[in-house]
């Protein structure tokens, strides 16, 4: 696999002919998410492993998580270059991942199934981990492992078909109205506030979370956007 270097990012190749780059930042957010894993959920749920264990499970449990936010983001590419759409790229970064699309959806059919293949993506995935956790329950380490993607994969799925545009959901919601009144504009204008609505709605949500004594919960909480 050929890699290449750019500023405050390495190309690591192609996937379906589409190039794959992670951002520097990304390497930090893998070790901090291994670290979370190893450090306190596996050991939260899973008393009896060794040190050795809570971080190999972890180890391996980031980098698959990691493989399914690029899964999630092959899927809107796929189905963008379907359409004939170039695809500059798929990146890794600190807040997860990014489709680079080469330019805005002719029209509302097409940015509803590119916008709707991630979360459809995402689901199936977890419902394969799910699979797994069930077909390895014997196996207290492999079941941790998959049970856990099935959980986070779940999680990203039903986050990302909330209408917080530019989530998903929001893009799918703009197709919908924009569907409805053959207006992009309108519709643009409509899903950004419906997106605004939503974002301070998560904040207060984490702000009451902080103010009853849930502080770590209400900060993720607030973070999420």
């Amino acid at each position: 696999m050929k890699t290449s270097f750019k500023k405050n990012q390495v190309r690591v190749g192609k996937l379906f002919g589409i190039p794959l780059t992670f951002d520097y930042s990304w390497f930090l957010v893998l070790f901090f998410v291994t670290w979370i894993l190893a450090g306190s959920y596996f050991p939260s749920e899973y008393k009896n492993w060794s040190k050795v264990y809570y971080w190999l499970i972890g180890g391996i449990t980031s980098i698959l998580f990691f493989v399914s936010v690029l899964l999630h983001e092959i899927g809107h590419s796929l189905v963008a270059k379907k359409f004939n759409y170039k695809v500059k790229q798929v990146k890794l970064f600190i807040f997860g991942g990014i489709s680079e699309i080469g330019e805005e959806p002719r029209n509302p059919k097409e940015e509803f199934l590119i916008s709707v293949a991630g979360p459809v993506v995402t689901f199936l995935l977890a419902g394969f981990f799910y699979g797994l956790a069930a077909l390895f329950k014997g196996n207290e380490y492999l079941y941790a492992l998959f049970h856990y993607l099935g959980l986070i994969n779940l999680f990203l799925g039903v986050f990302n078909i909330l209408p917080g545009f530019p989530l998903d959901g929001g893009r799918i919601l703009r197709a919908i109205i924009w569907a409805r009144t053959k207006d992009f504009d309108k519709a643009n204008k409509l899903a950004a506030s419906v997106g605004r609505i939503f974002g301070f709605f998560v904040i207060m949500i984490g702000f009451l979370e902080m103010m009853a004594g849930f502080f770590i919960d209400g900060l993720d909480c607030g973070c999420l956007l």
